[in-house]
């Protein structure tokens, strides 16, 4: 899941701040605000870290891993950026962007030197200058024009030995306690041993204080013993217990390295060949002393820096997305299978590839929200002679197996619009279906096209309905959706009402909805609107967005009185 994303020098935005995002997302804001600047910035991130590639076979190490930022990823749609100089904001001082996303915890940020493009050279390729990853454990930076990395590791604790040193400090704080009591008992008789005391003890019992002060003293001993010990094993695990460390690597020897991996998994693979590497210079220089300092200090931390680095590889290998974008709804009765400019065609391709059938719980999901939208009880994807497809319309009563149904092209702009995204979202429900799971981030691009009011707001319980689907793997998938419909962000604040939650931590905790306003003056940030337990939004849009339908209503009551 992203929990963050922000950019620098990005389209229309100098700086974009990174936002916090939730589960379901909604992204309002003017045209021209930059609310689909987000969208397309998610889709080059998700586009390049998951192909970032070695593409020179230098042997240095470092010098090896150039690898070329690329604008015109197509993996889910067009994203008309094309090259780094329509993507670069036009007053930008610097020719470099900065891209940030925050995955699960990890925080990967792409910086991209465009300072050696020329002028009118429109270049779809630009050269990664900078990279960072960072977790709760670990922070790197890798130059890749200088070939110097920065590398900081906290002290990541060691459950087995935490547990050790845990039980140990309890057997410590016994042994304290027991010589303590055994101390007083020794000070209470000791008086007894005095002449001056003045003791009436009879020889027995005088013979009896000192067995027994003997006995404690000895007991003294061997819990002093004892206490000794398990301080010195606690000593000795806090001694080889992993400290921080912060390291600077400059200049790399250069040696040959063959491994197939994307840029990150090098970075890593790179850092465990330093530690192991051999340094071939002068004992005596402080070049040597500083190699050989760099070299101790990752050893310790090898093991665990490597446990790390595949943490990272695994929060990009599970980054999927998912993009349904604003679309022409086509009324064709035959949507063709080689039809790929066509919206629906390709969804139908999907959905008939993924043989969904009657009966699952993704078919059942379709019909419930077909009936829901007004568009029928039942639908049917016939293939046409291998060529295309027809999707059929059944009403309440209608067999699909018996009757011929409606074609969806009669029904309107409006149910087609809504099959297309429908049957999209079955689609990603059943790639759940997988063993390894399948939670992607979904963008979702002005859902309401074509779509009457009072259906509009009931989109807010359909994404809802699809983020509570409760067989999502490990966690809940993502929607980010863009949108101008009020309807839409309405509906949602009711439905945040109807939970009656009682704090604002309440709401924080378990409500799903985030909306986030862009203001189109330049200079405004977008910010989230934060719900209020009542459905309420603390903050407030600009004019414009949810009150343009009052002010026409005033205007209209004005001139009726002048009437």
């Amino acid at each position: 899941m992203i929990q963050q994303v922000g950019f620098k020098n990005f389209r229309r935005f100098e700086e974009f701040p990174m936002i916090d995002l939730g589960n379901i997302n909604i992204i309002v804001g003017r045209n021209n605000a930059g609310k689909s600047t987000v969208l397309k910035a998610l889709q080059l991130i998700k586009g390049n870290l998951n192909t970032l590639s070695n593409i020179s076979n230098a042997k240095s190490i470092f010098a090896s891993m150039k690898p070329m930022f690329i604008f015109d990823v197509d993996e889910m749609a067009e994203l008309h950026i094309d090259n780094f100089e329509r993507a670069l904001y036009n007053k930008a001082s610097r020719k470099e962007i900065t891209l940030s996303a925050n995955l699960d915890g990890f925080l990967f940020t792409i910086v991209l030197d465009g300072q050696n493009i020329k002028q009118n050279n429109y270049y779809v390729a630009v050269p990664y200058n900078f990279i960072e990853l960072k977790n709760s454990n670990v922070h790197i930076t890798f130059n890749f024009q200088t070939r110097d990395l920065h590398l900081e590791m906290k002290a990541i604790s060691n459950k087995e030995n935490e547990e050790k040193i845990a039980k140990l400090s309890q057997d410590r704080n016994n042994y304290l306690t027991t010589l303590d009591n055994i101390k007083n008992e020794l000070r209470e008789i000791a008086p007894m041993f005095h002449a001056e005391s003045g003791s009436s003890l009879s020889t027995s019992e005088m013979v009896e204080m000192i067995s027994k002060r003997q006995k404690l003293e000895q007991m003294q001993k061997s819990y002093q013993k004892q206490l000794d010990a398990t301080e010195s094993e606690i000593a000795t695990i806090e001694s080889t217990t992993l400290k921080p460390i912060s390291v600077d690597i400059k200049n790399l020897p250069e040696f040959s390295d063959t491994v197939k991996v994307n840029v990150i998994g090098q970075i890593f693979h790179n850092i465990s060949n330093y530690v192991h590497m051999q340094l071939n210079m002068d004992k005596r220089t402080s070049e040597y002393k500083e190699a050989y300092e760099v070299q101790e200090k990752l050893k310790n931390v090898h093991d665990d820096l490597m446990t790390e680095g595949k943490k990272f590889l695994c929060v990009l290998a599970d980054f999927e997305m998912e993009y349904i974008h604003a679309h022409a709804a086509s009324q064709k009765v035959i949507y063709l299978k080689e039809d790929r400019n066509d919206t629906l065609s390709r969804v139908l391709s999907g959905f008939c590839k993924a043989r969904i059938v009657p009966g699952s719980k993704e078919w059942t999901f379709v019909k419930k929200w077909m009936k829901e939208f007004e568009i029928g009880a039942d639908f049917r994807i016939l293939d046409v002679e291998s060529a295309g497809y027809m999707l059929k319309i059944f009403d309440e009563g209608e067999d699909p197996e018996c009757e011929f149904g409606m074609n969806l092209a009669d029904k309107g702009t409006g149910s087609i619009q809504l099959m297309t995204l429908l049957l999209s979202l079955a689609v990603i429900m059943h790639k759940n279906k997988r063993p390894e799971g399948y939670t992607p981030t979904v963008l979702i691009e002005e859902p309401e096209q074509n779509i009457h009011p009072m259906l509009q707001s009931m989109l807010a319980d359909m994404f809802l309905d699809f983020w509570n689907q409760d067989d999502w793997y490990n966690y809940d998938c993502q929607l980010i959706i863009e949108t101008h419909s009020e309807y839409l962000v309405r509906r949602t604040q009711l439905l945040v009402a109807e939970k009656n939650y009682k704090t604002y931590q309440e709401v924080n905790e378990n409500n799903p909805f985030k909306v986030f306003y862009f203001p189109s003056e330049k200079g405004k940030y977008p910010y989230d609107m934060q719900y209020m337990p009542n459905g309420m939004f603390a903050n407030k849009f600009d004019s414009g967005f949810f009150d343009e339908a009052g002010h026409m209503h005033m205007e209209i009551l004005k001139k009726s009185k002048k009437g």
